[in-house]
């Protein structure tokens, strides 16, 4: 496949910073970053791959992994999860370059993927399949300053701040 992605660091420019290769992450099942544009071909073995925006969004409340408990998310400093998180979704391609599922990513508690970005795939007029990332309306519902939970600069978003969001935003993600 091929990925084309519509998400630049003007989109969010808070988070410009997150991360220079590229703001968006393929995992198939290694992890590549890719910057905006139309890239690839990409292999995906058994037509199952994950996407992760490279922003910062407030983690899902609470969060259920059945396979290890439900998570409290809601105190950043517990350590119980990843607090704010990168969003991450798993899709399996069907027939023809179609989407045919969409779940929440393997590992992570960010916003899904399909919900903070709009996801489709088609085939290009050369006869190549083409998965297309592009914004909506909650994209830009990072965390504030696209601070996170200490990993990088200006870093790690202060206690009490969960659920306030980047001026970007208009109407954040439920």
């Amino acid at each position: 496949i091929y990925i084309d992605n519509q998400i630049t660091s003007s989109i969010a420019p808070s988070c410009i910073y997150v991360n220079p290769q590229g703001n968006v992450s393929l995992f198939n099942p290694d992890s590549q970053e890719i910057g905006p544009g139309k890239t690839g071909p990409y292999t995906i073995p058994g037509g199952q791959f994950g996407l992760q925006i490279n922003f910062w969004y407030w983690a899902q409340e609470p969060y259920q992994d059945y396979s290890i408990g439900t998570w409290d998310c809601s105190n950043i400093n517990k350590g119980e999860c990843h607090n704010p998180d990168n969003s991450g979704g798993e899709f399996v391609m069907g027939k023809n370059c179609t989407i045919a599922s969409m779940s929440p990513p393997v590992f992570g508690v960010g916003k899904e993927t399909y919900v903070i970005a709009d996801i489709s795939a088609g085939i290009d007029g050369s006869g190549n399949c083409v998965v297309t990332i592009k914004p909506n309306q909650y994209t830009t519902c990072v965390t504030p300053g696209c601070c996170d939970y200490g990993l990088s600069v200006p870093g790690k978003c202060k206690e009490g701040k969960q659920g306030s969001y980047d001026p970007g935003c208009k109407s954040p993600p439920q």
